[in-house]
């Protein structure tokens, strides 16, 4: 029976891609794949699933969703803080200003 991916993740120092999965009746697995330096994410892909066909089927993981996450690691690769996401997050927006005191009573 194929493996059930269940989670995906990407390190951007060392670039790696990897894929929490689990196959019928065992615990969850983890495997992990090395990027090297050259190539775009269709070669990178058509790598990986000549070495690892059962997990690069599109009944495992989606072939664009894979696609995506190697573009990730391919668009850090040159950045300065390589560990950083590709996204960071939004900047916790300013806090509400204090209501105006109430007038004093007449």
């Amino acid at each position: 029976m194929a493996p059930v991916a269940k989670r995906v993740a990407v390190d951007y120092s060392p670039p790696r891609f990897a894929i929490e999965y689990q196959e019928e009746g065992d615990e969850l697995k983890y495997i992990c794949f090395s990027i090297g330096a050259d190539g775009d994410a269709s070669s990178i892909y058509d790598e990986l699933k000549d070495t690892s066909p059962q997990f690069f089927d599109e009944s495992v993981l989606e072939k664009t969703q894979v696609l995506k996450l190697l573009n990730m690691i391919i668009e850090n690769r040159g950045s300065s803080s390589a560990s950083a996401p590709a996204s960071a997050p939004a900047p916790a927006p300013a806090p509400a200003p204090a209501p105006a005191p109430a007038p004093a009573p007449a």
